[in-house]
């Protein structure tokens, strides 16, 4: 499972996205939305971030 958080650029996010399924289909995508507020107070404005989660 793959997700997708942004701070502010959420269209660049979006973007990325598409790029991220084009480039691994078999992967499904749990979440796109905002970074959280402890994360984005150190990462600053335009800031994205990408998690993957491989279960057995």
């Amino acid at each position: 499972m793959m997700s997708v958080a942004c701070t502010d650029n959420c269209d660049t996010a979006m973007q990325f996205k598409a790029d991220l399924e084009a480039a691994f289909p078999d992967i499904p995508y749990f979440y796109t939305g905002h970074l959280s507020l402890a994360v984005a107070v150190h990462t600053g404005p335009g800031a994205f971030g990408v998690v993957l989660c491989i279960t057995r």
